[in-house]
């Protein structure tokens, strides 16, 4: 199956960057979308590089265009949670995995679909 070399780990589900939300400084919130726009990036970069085979071709451009979505997300949060006087805690629960995770459901269920839950699945999805 064709995977990205930066998700390799995850094909089982949930990518491996996940926020807590327990900010206490804005130093912490800072560093921990930092870290995840890092990995973000890194899966981006990887998906833009690679092509997918052709029966996955509609799967990973939905992929890629959730990934520009989410580092887009976490870029944005970045540059408010870098600003002194905005409310940090607030800001840091912006960016949102879970259409990220929906489109890799896309690829990973193949030729499944993916089919959203909540609270009851890691990765957010079952495949059907």
């Amino acid at each position: 199956m064709w995977w990205p070399a930066s998700w390799r780990c995850c094909s089982s589900g949930r990518f491996q960057f996940g926020k807590r939300y327990d900010c206490k400084t804005r130093a912490v919130c800072i560093d921990e979308l930092q870290q995840i726009n890092t990995v973000a990036g890194k899966l981006l970069r990887d998906l833009s590089a690679a092509a997918p085979p052709p029966g996955l071709a509609g799967a990973g451009g939905r992929l890629k265009n959730a990934a520009q979505q989410f580092v887009d997300q976490v870029g944005a949060t970045l540059l408010v949670l870098q600003r002194p006087d905005s409310e940090y805690i607030t800001a840091s629960a912006v960016p949102e995995i879970h259409d990220l995770d929906l489109a890799a459901g896309g690829v990973i269920c193949w030729p499944a679909t993916p089919v959203p839950v909540w609270g009851e699945s890691t990765t957010g999805y079952t495949c059907h």
